[in-house]
């Protein structure tokens, strides 16, 4: 924790407390595991990114839409500038959910 604090918090003006309790949440969340060694207190991260991106999108879903992605959805059909590469994503994820739970087009 002190090594987070010193590279990270105190440049930013935290105080060890702040620090310490932003490590405490991230250990809640799962997203930290703490070890204990002759060096102190070892923290590291348990995900890789596409977990923790697939987690935040999980959270934003059910803390800021209420769980529903039906506003993200709409969102991503309003873009002007979905690419074809996006656009073609789109049109997978949609035909792999139709065969996951037998709809037909």
């Amino acid at each position: 924790m002190r090594a987070v604090w010193d590279g990270y918090g105190r440049s930013q003006g935290y105080v060890r407390t702040t620090v310490q309790q932003m490590m405490e949440r991230l250990l809640k969340k799962g997203l930290l595991e703490r070890n204990a060694s002759s060096e102190g207190l070892q923290y590291h991260t348990v995900s890789p990114k596409a977990g923790l991106l697939r987690g935040a999108v999980d959270r934003f879903v059910t803390e800021s839409l209420g769980g529903s992605v039906s506003p993200f959805v709409q969102f991503l059909t309003d873009a002007r500038e979905l690419s074809d590469e996006d656009f073609a994503a789109l049109s997978d994820l949609v035909e792999r959910l139709r065969q996951e739970r037998g709809v037909q087009p």
